[in-house]
C-alpha cells in the first residue's frame, strides 16, 4: 500500500511538472479568466514558433508508440501540429524506466542507441513508467549523488535518475522533459 502511494504522489508531481513543461515549450498561449481574452504582450507578436525547423525525440513504451491510439501517437500529434523540421519516435512497446524485471527492455539502453545519431536534437521528450506499475518495480530511493553509479536502476526512482541522466548527458542543449501517464 506504501508504496502505491508514493507511486502515485510520483506520477502526480510528473503530471504538474509534465503540464508546466507543454506550457512552455509549444507556447501554448496564456488567458486572462476574467474576459477570456488571450494575454500577449506586443514585443512577443513573433510569426515564428518556437518549434520552426526544430527537431524532437520522444522516447517512451508503447504509449509513444501509439499503441493505445491505434498507432498514431502523441508524438504524432505534435509532428503534425507543430513546424518540427525532423520528428524521430524512438518509443519500443513494453519498456520500462527501471531494470527490475528485464535488463533488456530498458528505456536508458533505447537513449543510448541514439547517441550516434548525428542530428543535435533540439528537444527530448522522455515518457515512461505504466509497465514498471504493472511489474511492481521498488520505487528505491533518491540518490545523493549526480554520478551514474550511484543509480540504481532495478528501482524505478534509480532508472528514472539513469534515464535522464543518459538524455542531459548527451543533449545538454536541448529542452528536455519528460511525460509520466497517470493510472
Amino acid at each position: 500500500m506504501k508504496k502505491k502511494i508514493l507511486l502515485t504522489s510520483l506520477i502526480i508531481i510528473c503530471l504538474i511538472c509534465t503540464s508546466l513543461f507543454l506550457i512552455k515549450i509549444f507556447s501554448i498561449p496564456v488567458f486572462n479568466k476574467e474576459t477570456e481574452n488571450e494575454i500577449i504582450e506586443e514585443s512577443e507578436v513573433n510569426d515564428e514558433s518556437i518549434t520552426d525547423n526544430k527537431t524532437a525525440i520522444f522516447f517512451g513504451d508503447s504509449i509513444t508508440t501509439g499503441y493505445l491510439s491505434y498507432g498514431y501517437s502523441w508524438s504524432d500529434f505534435i509532428k503534425d501540429n507543430y513546424d518540427l523540421a525532423n520528428c524521430v519516435n524512438a518509443g519500443i512497446s513494453d519498456y520500462r524506466v527501471s531494470t527490475y524485471d528485464d535488463a533488456n527492455k530498458w528505456l536508458g539502453t533505447q537513449v543510448t542507441n541514439h547517441y550516434n545519431d548525428d542530428i543535435n536534437y533540439d528537444f527530448v521528450i522522455m515518457h515512461g513508467g505504466i509497465n514498471d506499475l504493472f511489474y511492481n518495480t521498488p520505487i528505491g530511493r533518491i540518490s545523493n549523488s549526480f554520478e551514474l553509479s550511484s543509480f540504481d536502476s532495478n528501482t524505478f526512482v534509480g532508472g528514472l535518475e539513469s534515464y535522464i541522466y543518459k538524455v542531459i548527458n548527451k543533449w545538454p542543449n536541448a529542452r528536455i522533459g519528460y511525460i509520466i501517464n497517470y493510472y
